[in-house]
């Protein structure tokens, strides 16, 4: 990385290294014994940040067809990781919600991920892991006040 590239190519850039970098980490730990794959890691994450996630907002969280959600939610319901609930109010409205198998994994990929970061900032110095706290703190501030507007 050249330093007499502009800092914001340069931040992109180290950006994407960055996030290379991690997905080799991973690799190997993408796969869990029941066979959940990356897609399928993602969509407990996401069902477990929205409580009572119907199926459309499912679909439209991961940009694919109602008909796509249905075969991968019915895969995680197989392997036990996902149930369906009806609605109360609405017994036509189908909510998802995980299972403690399904919680399992996701502590389990979480903690996986927590390993490999401290494991690489641990390759900076004390003040350089303030310092990028610090901008990285900085960073998330100004990100959640725009997207408050």
């Amino acid at each position: 990385m050249s330093s007499r590239k502009n800092p914001i190519d340069r931040l992109i850039e180290s950006t994407y290294d960055f996030g290379r970098i991690m997905r080799q980490q991973m690799i190997g730990q993408t796969k869990t014994a029941d066979g959940a794959n990356l897609l399928h890691i993602h969509t407990l994450f996401l069902i477990s940040e929205l409580k009572g996630m119907t199926m459309k907002q499912l679909a439209e969280s991961l940009h694919i067809s109602s008909p796509s959600a249905t075969s991968l939610i019915n895969r995680l319901v197989r392997t036990g990781l996902v149930s369906r609930l009806h609605d109360e109010e609405n017994r036509k409205l189908v909510r998802l919600r995980l299972t403690s198998s399904g919680k399992t994994i996701l502590r389990k990929k979480h903690e996986r991920r927590r390993q490999v970061l401290r494991r690489i900032f641990g390759l900076l110095t004390r003040s350089e892991q303030l310092e990028l706290a610090r901008l990285h703190e900085k960073l998330s501030t100004k990100l959640s006040s725009l997207s408050s507007h």
